[in-house]
């Protein structure tokens, strides 16, 4: 079902959801590396809360999610330009992170030592290739609840 929520509402609901992307992927680095004792679970639960609130409200209560994920022959020619830029600018914006995250990573190896956790994993390599495969799925659409005055589909 979706509702109306404003651009301003939806410009919120899109930074809320990033930074609590940013704060979970933090505090279960946290958790793994031993920076602390219990915050960095209770960081869990605030962000995971945070994360499934403002997901649902922005890109589910909007129809975002479902929007960019559908088929081009069931758009029409206005929705499929949206798309497109969308699309556009999201994986320009994608590439170039992932790029600079490969190069951070190269010389992190090169430079730091400390990066790996207690047990020799390396768990910030996996955390944020998680972020990256949601970041590859969610930036067409909150680029359209960033850029667009008015989403109701």
């Amino acid at each position: 079902m979706t509702q109306p929520l404003s651009r301003t509402g939806r410009r919120t609901g899109v930074v809320l959801n990033y930074v609590s992307l940013a704060l979970l992927a933090f505090s279960i680095m946290a958790s793994e590396y031993g920076w602390g004792s219990g915050w960095p679970i209770a960081g869990i639960a605030v962000s995971l809360i945070l994360f499934i609130l403002t997901f649902m409200q922005v890109y589910g209560r909007t129809g975002l999610w479902r929007f960019v994920h559908l088929k081009l022959d069931q758009l029409d020619e206005r929705e499929v330009q949206l798309i497109h830029r969308s699309l556009r600018l999201s994986y320009a914006t994608f590439t170039v992170m992932a790029l600079l995250y490969i190069l951070i990573l190269n010389l992190s190896f090169d430079f730091l030592s400390d990066l790996r956790d207690p047990e020799g994993d390396f768990t910030l390599g996996n955390v944020i290739f998680i972020v990256f495969i949601y970041l590859s799925h969610i930036l067409p659409a909150s680029i359209l609840a960033w850029s667009e005055r008015r989403v109701l589909l």
